[in-house]
């Protein structure tokens, strides 16, 4: 995650409850910040550990892990919800397609790579069910003389082998897979 956007959701987290705003307790002693509560509750959700394990990375205890956690959650879903958590639309598919192809990825609605977790995020993801199902928006581009319709997720090779991923190419065989290799970014050392 970018910095700027971390503290973008630390700032509207502390502006919109009082439970992440820094607080002195009865003692007088300064309680967690919002970056610690923040940061705990993201490290459960983002990499699924336990509450009792941020204990040994930000020194808070479970108890106010998982309090952190619940609040957070509710509060994410609260500011960012309408705008962030709903099903793209036909118009954000289209703004995400034309921003790919930009970069020289025509027709491509994003990359997965490496972790189960992205599968289990990709099954019930709008975006993905439309596309599996042929309901997703069309959009037409060319790649290498070959005109599609739909498009697709670079991914790599644990994924299935559907046409909506596109698998990274690990050992180029000839000129034509090497040039694909190159744009994805991947050396064959890499992957």
């Amino acid at each position: 995650m970018r910095h700027s956007l971390f503290i973008r959701i630390v700032k509207a987290c502390e502006a919109n409850s009082n439970y992440f705003k820094q607080r002195r307790n009865a003692a007088g002693v300064m309680g967690f910040s919002a970056f610690q509560k923040i940061s705990a509750a993201m490290r459960v959700i983002a990499y699924g550990i336990p509450a009792d394990y941020t204990d040994e990375y930000l020194r808070i205890g479970e108890d106010t892990t998982s309090e952190s956690v619940r609040r957070f959650a509710r509060l994410i879903i609260k500011l960012f919800g309408p705008t962030y958590l709903r099903a793209p639309n036909e118009d954000d598919t289209k703004r995400l397609m034309e921003i790919n192809e930009k970069r020289g990825r025509p027709g491509m609605l994003g990359s997965l790579d490496w972790t189960l977790n992205d599968i289990n995020v990709l099954q019930r993801s709008p975006l993905f069910a439309k596309l599996a199902n042929g309901e997703a928006p069309t959009y037409n581009y060319k790649v290498m003389n070959n005109e599609y319709t739909m498009g697709y997720y670079l991914a790599d090779g644990i994924y299935p082998d559907w046409a909506t991923f596109v698998k990274f190419v690990k050992d180029p065989q000839d000129r034509t897979e090497a040039k694909f290799a190159k744009a994805q970014g991947r050396s064959s050392q890499g992957h």
